[in-house]
């Protein structure tokens, strides 16, 4: 009898943590959406634009999204920077994050490895790698 209480026990601490887990994972992701939603009203309300925005993304002093039809790059004060056809974006099959940086758009893939962070560059119109950086700890 005292050996199943204590089964009983264990089994319930790990149904909470389990719990406070997931919820704790909800939270988080549900927040960084919230962040994405108010960065896309902030476009919408700041600048204007035909279609939905399909992809958005903020780096630096930068605005990069995107339409069904373009890619525009916008800084802090919602003016255009950069304003392209989609088409003539490489088909960005690893969905790596499109980033404006030195005056064009390229896509950025972070690497966390041994507790290092590299940052791979790669050519928005051919998908070829550019460049990469790492950041040893």
């Amino acid at each position: 009898m005292k050996n199943m209480k204590h089964i009983l026990k264990i089994v319930i601490i790990m149904v909470i943590l389990i719990l406070v887990c997931i919820f704790s994972l909800s939270y988080t992701i549900n927040k960084n959406q919230d962040y994405y939603n108010n960065v896309i009203e902030d476009i919408k309300n700041n600048y204007s634009i035909d279609g939905e925005i399909t992809y958005c993304n903020v780096y630096g002093n930068y605005y990069i999204f995107t339409t069904k039809n373009i890619v525009v790059v916008l800084n802090k004060e919602y003016e255009e920077i950069l304003k392209e056809d989609i088409n003539k974006l490489y088909d960005n099959k690893n969905n790596y994050d499109l980033i404006y940086k030195t005056n064009k758009l390229i896509y950025e893939n972070t690497v966390l490895k041994n507790n290092n962070v590299t940052y791979e560059y790669y050519d928005v119109s051919n998908y070829k790698k550019i460049s990469s950086t790492t950041l040893e700890n």
